[in-house]
């Protein structure tokens, strides 16, 4: 056992020596000299007014600006969870590095970031040890590549850090990945009791994510019918979602808020304007925000190489790759707008899943049936994506 733990200990000191040397680039590009920048936002707009007065005047609503409290407007399309959560999380950062939430938001990321590479390594600790069981040092070093992925992932840096801290479309993502990653399971169970875990999580971060989480859920089956245990998940799901959404709601009628928040129509593009949204193509063909999912196409065409490679198993990761973009699709076609508008924040539910199923595609190469060849074209193909991942990074933070 001892040995056991001495292994496992090793493991992760060397996968932690790899997080660190990324880290490095990635502050040298930049990164670093962003997380100490002070900035506005919704998240320090609304804890410092929580800190400012008593509950029964702010009743945990939020606010976007320092004038919604003058004119009595709340924005109210964060759960109480969501809130109450950042918060303790930011409160903690302040009272640690002595920051305000100006600076204190900026280090979401850094748990965010941790928070996805763990799970991408705990769902995926079987393919871990075997590298380390017969130490191979090119499948360590496919390893080193894969952490890169991970941490220069430039998304999340760029978007957190330059936009919204107050992003809860990375933390959904990850949660529809692990979906995915249990959507092969043979063992209904546990099957049922992860989606039933997943679907709290969702429901209680918003109630836009229950509707994709059922198709998910639909999906994974292997029949085309409803069992009973499924549809007692997803009545007691929706049931809870239902009671987050309003609960925030009720508060702000009974405090006499006004709320502030976009109505379903705008975000739908329902409201007839035809301002942002021309069509239901536009938010892919020519989003008008700013956005990092260019090395996209790219890393899906690295995916289908590397399926080529390894036909071992190559359905059940597309079928992965297929239920982890649901979330996407279901935005596109409900909320093509907000979309178009956001695409900074959305562009989550395409990046993630595919760079989370690309890790998992390396992880699965058999290194006894790869020759020389192949084993450097391979490697040139990651390093690419690390490139223009690092490419993205240093235009992003080039003035900072």
């Amino acid at each position: 056992m001892n040995l056991i733990n001495k292994k496992n200990l090793s493991i992760l000191s060397l996968i932690l020596l790899m997080v660190v040397f990324w880290l490095m680039v990635i502050f040298k590009l930049g990164v670093l000299s962003a997380t100490f920048v002070p900035r506005s936002g919704f998240f320090p707009l609304t804890f410092n007014w929580w800190n400012s007065t008593s509950i029964s005047k702010h009743y945990f609503m939020g606010i976007h600006e320092i004038k919604n409290i003058k004119n009595n407007e709340v924005y109210i399309s964060f759960s109480y969870q969501v809130l109450l959560l950042n918060y303790f999380l930011l409160s903690i950062f302040n009272i640690l590095r002595s920051v305000s939430f100006d600076v204190s938001q900026n280090f979401i990321v850094y748990i965010y970031v941790f928070l996805f590479m763990s799970i991408v390594f705990y769902l995926n600790k079987s393919e871990i040890i075997k590298i380390f069981n017969k130490i191979n040092v090119f499948k360590v070093f496919w390893l080193f590549l894969i952490v890169g992925i991970l941490v220069t992932n430039a998304l999340p840096w760029v978007s957190f850090l330059r936009f919204n801290a107050d992003n809860i479309f990375f933390i959904t993502s990850i949660i529809f990945c692990i979906q995915a990653f249990y959507s092969n399971s043979e063992n209904s169970i546990l099957k049922d009791k992860i989606y039933f875990i997943l679907g709290f999580i969702l429901g209680s971060i918003s109630i836009v994510n229950i509707i994709p989480w059922i198709l998910c859920y639909v999906v994974s089956e292997k029949k085309l019918n409803l069992r009973k245990k499924l549809k007692i998940n997803i009545l007691i799901v929706f049931i809870y979602s239902l009671i987050t959404f309003y609960l925030p709601i009720i508060f702000q009628k009974y405090a006499g808020f006004r709320s502030v928040s976009s109505s379903f129509l705008f975000r739908s593009g329902l409201d007839g304007s035809s301002k942002y949204l021309s069509s239901s193509f536009a938010p892919i063909l020519k989003p008008i925000s700013e956005q990092h999912f260019g090395n996209s196409i790219f890393i899906f065409v690295c995916i289908f190489i590397l399926n080529l490679l390894n036909r071992e198993n190559r359905k059940e990761r597309y079928n992965q790759l297929y239920i982890s973009l649901i979330p996407f699709f279901f935005t596109l076609i409900i909320f093509p707008q907000s979309l178009i508008i956001h695409m900074y924040l959305y562009e989550f539910l395409i990046v993630i899943p595919l760079i989370f199923n690309l890790v998992i595609t390396i992880l699965s190469l058999d290194l006894n049936l790869i020759t020389p060849k192949k084993y450097i074209f391979i490697t040139l193909l990651i390093s690419f994506v690390i490139m223009g991942q690092l490419l993205d990074i240093s235009k992003a933070f080039a003035n900072w």
